[in-house]
């Protein structure tokens, strides 16, 4: 999820602290997107046209892998309702070929046709057969180990390669 929020209205740092320096702070702590489906991904691309790089972890082998299960379900929307602009606009610079926007594409559509596209498009960012088991604040945990402990936040993850291993 993102939340964008109208930090001079509703910062905590009125006052001595200039709005703008606590933007620069913001943007260098580590964003993750938990899930790569349709709106992590599109989530990953509104954040890298922003200029930030976020992390995306999604449990299932391949992008999208949830809409496996209804791969054969034509979608009540059409291909212009379910691309992303700013993933349409990060597609586009690779040479993809954007489907007909009046079709309405059936789940392995979507998948086979924008979804894995977006993702190799986004490149390494995103991590496929990780599952996030959590996410805690920097400061909230009891120990503080490994390499993520001055990133801002800490993520346990569990690689589908090694289902035993879950790690800070």
């Amino acid at each position: 999820m993102v939340a964008f929020i109208d930090v001079h209205r509703y910062s905590p740092f009125k006052g001595s602290m200039n709005v703008d320096e606590r933007m620069i702070e913001m943007n260098t702590l580590p964003v993750v997107v938990v899930g790569g489906g349709p709106i992590g991904l599109a989530a990953a691309a509104q954040l890298r046209e922003r200029g930030l790089t976020p992390q995306v972890f999604e449990r299932g082998p391949v992008a999208g892998a949830a809409i496996s299960e209804w791969n054969h379900v034509r979608l009540f929307s059409s291909w212009a309702e379910l691309i992303d602009p700013a993933a349409r606009r990060l597609l586009d610079a690779t040479g993809w070929v954007a489907p007909d926007d009046d079709a309405y594409p059936t789940g392995q559509d979507w998948t086979s046709n924008y979804l894995q596209p977006l993702a190799a498009a986004l490149g390494d960012i995103v991590q496929l057969g990780t599952e996030v088991i959590g996410v805690a604040r920097r400061g909230r945990r009891r120990q503080h180990r490994g390499p993520h402990h001055r990133a801002g936040c800490h993520r346990r993850l569990r690689h589908m390669d090694h289902p035993q291993s879950a790690r800070w």
